[in-house]
């Protein structure tokens, strides 16, 4: 119709002319329509990986539907086991991929257990009778999150914890710290969740520990004897929230880029 129209008004040369010129502009203007809209949802996606993930950071909330146990009966050796992360609980503010094993060391006596149990809800470290020692703890590794905004740790407690130690490590990958430590903490008689003491919180220390990449998190239990601890709600606090290392935008350009180049491809077949 256009260029029905064109023949009409101009020479047929002429007309060849403008009618080539207007349909590379309209091919033009659809192909780079569509790149920019190609652009903006890349740019979106982008800002939703480099964003926050949620606010505040629940390390373990512990509130599983499974229990999971392992158990040392031998001194001189760490016994490690996965453990089943399901239904309401919480690691890591479930950021995909991170998960939590258990580790026992027994030191001295009969036996030492870490557990999750779905019956309190809580984290036991439990030594069995006679004069059991030994090291109990969490440990949760995962693809690399931004904690750099965090500068609280705590956890609640219950059962008899006196005398205990509790540390809580962070890992890079490369550099392990200990950023959080506690020492002789005190009895509070409890056993379950409902009876645990007010939150314990102290100051991160980073160190060496690059906390922009954090792959890998430990909490421990030691120096205890004949006891059945209680613990729940490991988790952190700051003025941020926690968020997932950022894909670098070259990524991103890069496939905008190329899903450009093949729109431009097939529009040239066609």
């Amino acid at each position: 119709m256009v260029y029905r129209y064109l023949r009409s008004v101009f020479s047929i040369k002429q007309a060849q002319i403008i009618n080539t010129y207007c349909i590379t502009f309209h091919l033009e203007r659809n192909i780079m329509n569509r790149i920019s809209l190609l652009g903006a949802i890349c740019a979106f996606i982008f800002s939703l990986s480099n964003s926050a993930i949620a606010a505040g950071l629940v390390i373990d909330n512990f509130n599983v539907g499974s229990p999971s146990v392992v158990t040392d009966n031998d001194i001189g050796g760490v016994v490690s086991g996965s453990s089943n992360i399901d239904g309401a609980n919480i690691v890591m503010n479930g950021i995909a991929g991170w998960t939590r094993t258990l580790r026992a060391n027994l030191s001295e006596g009969d036996t030492m257990s870490t557990v999750v149990c779905n019956d309190c809800q809580g984290g036991h470290v439990t030594m069995g009778g006679g004069s059991s020692n030994g090291i109990g703890s969490y440990f949760y590794s995962g693809s690399a999150v931004d904690l750099s905004s965090y500068s609280e740790l705590g956890f609640d407690w219950g059962a008899d914890l006196a005398g205990a130690g509790v540390d809580i490590l962070f890992s890079d990958g490369v550099n392990t710290a200990t950023v959080a430590s506690w020492t002789s903490l005190a009895a509070t008689g409890g056993s379950a969740p409902t009876d645990l003491v007010a939150q314990l919180v102290m100051g991160i220390e980073w160190g060496a520990v690059d906390s922009t990449a954090i792959t890998e998190i430990e909490f421990v239990v030691s120096g205890v004897q004949n006891m059945d601890s209680v613990i729940d709600n490991i988790n952190a606090s700051g003025s941020g929230s926690v968020s997932a290392v950022p894909v670098p935008a070259a990524v991103w350009l890069f496939g905008s880029g190329l899903v450009g180049l093949i729109g431009i491809s097939k529009k040239k077949k066609a």
